[in-house]
């Protein structure tokens, strides 16, 4: 199998110098599959980049001695490449600074969270790039996404939605934030919700759900919300984020809609384990369920999901509720890219 080098040294900068790494960390940086990332290490190990350690899931690798040292070597400039580039801080407008320090916000493979302009500065150096470019990549962006933000503070996505999903259930959707933000991969508000998940910690969930809760009271009042439905999950956990979300909802004194996800054989298939989007309509089709018999059509229903993928889960629960008489549907998401690209939801 050929590898491309591009991809492979995606890998090696995921190192420092004597750092060891389990393959998990890596393809949570990377946002690539856990498959992938095993025959990339494979590769890298036989190319005598890598060493690996140990045995089953305490499985490790580090650079070799070799690389090591070629890793110094390359630091030595790079270092007072950074020192220069660090200093110019000082001579960024103060609005560029905020942007930064407001924005910037990552995990690193260890869990320890890098936020801030000095961290995108160190972001920057492991990727060799030029800070002062990428900071006005960054800026770009970020201004581009404040543009396409409504009075609510959030991103109308119906356009796209309908263009992409085809027969589209709702009259409006909207995102609290966009996932990927081009070469800087997921935003803040993605970065910290995809974590929260996936962790289940408490405080990164309770964290997520303060970012976008005042953008769901404000979409409540300008649509008239009467009742919230929310899109049942498929893989069982402790500490549920939408689940904690409605518990905070609680304070708009608004009737929930009971839909749940079913499964007839009693085997729980995630949508992120399905490879396309036939499979994932009708994955969502079978499981989701409505519990009301009939909803009156003169209500408005807002119906809430975290990450949006393809759109198949929330369009079918959009149309469930159509099924049983709702008049107006309002989607809200925490993230999603209006392309509706699968990595969204294969990263969950």
């Amino acid at each position: 199998m050929k590898f491309r080098n591009s991809s492979l040294q995606q890998v090696i900068d995921c190192f420092k110098d004597d750092s060891s790494l389990q393959p998990i960390n890596i393809s949570l940086q990377l946002n690539k599959s856990a498959v992938l990332i095993h025959r990339y290490l494979k590769e890298l190990v036989s190319q005598g980049v890598l060493v690996k350690q140990g045995l089953g899931s305490h499985v490790r690798y580090q650079l070799s001695p070799e690389q090591i040292k070629i890793f110094k070597q390359e630091n030595k400039t790079s270092d007072k490449e950074y020192e220069i580039s660090s200093q110019e801080e000082n001579h960024l407008p103060y609005s560029q600074v905020k942007i930064m320090e407001d924005n910037f916000f990552k995990f690193s493979a260890s869990g320890e969270i890098q936020e801030g302009i000095e961290w995108f500065y160190t972001w920057c150096k492991d990727r060799k790039l030029n800070p002062q470019d990428k900071i006005g990549d960054y800026i770009s962006i970020y201004n581009h996404i404040e543009k396409i933000r409504n009075s609510c503070g959030v991103i109308d996505a119906t356009d796209a939605f309908d263009s992409i999903s085809g027969d589209s259930y709702f009259d409006h959707i909207f995102y609290a934030d966009q996932y990927k933000w081009m070469d800087f991969g997921r935003g803040k508000l993605a970065e910290l919700t995809f974590y929260a998940k996936q962790s289940q910690k408490l405080s990164l969930i309770n964290t997520s759900v303060d970012m976008i809760i005042h953008k769901i009271r404000c979409l409540v009042g300008k649509y008239k919300i009467d009742h919230i439905a929310i899109v049942p999950p498929s893989i069982h956990r402790k500490n549920q984020l939408l689940k904690i979300l409605k518990k905070k909802l609680e304070i708009l004194e608004l009737p929930f809609l009971s839909v749940v996800k079913d499964f007839p054989n009693d085997i729980p298939v995630p949508q992120k384990s399905l490879k396309n989007r036939e499979q994932r309509l009708e994955n969502a089709k079978k499981t989701i369920i409505v519990k009301e018999d009939t909803i009156p059509k003169n209500y408005t229903i807002l119906l809430i999901d975290d990450f949006v993928g393809s759109g198949s889960t929330l369009n079918q629960t959009a149309k469930k509720l159509k099924d049983k008489g709702a008049g107006k549907i309002i989607g809200f998401a925490f993230v999603g890219n209006t392309n509706l690209t699968y990595e969204v939801i294969n990263e969950i």
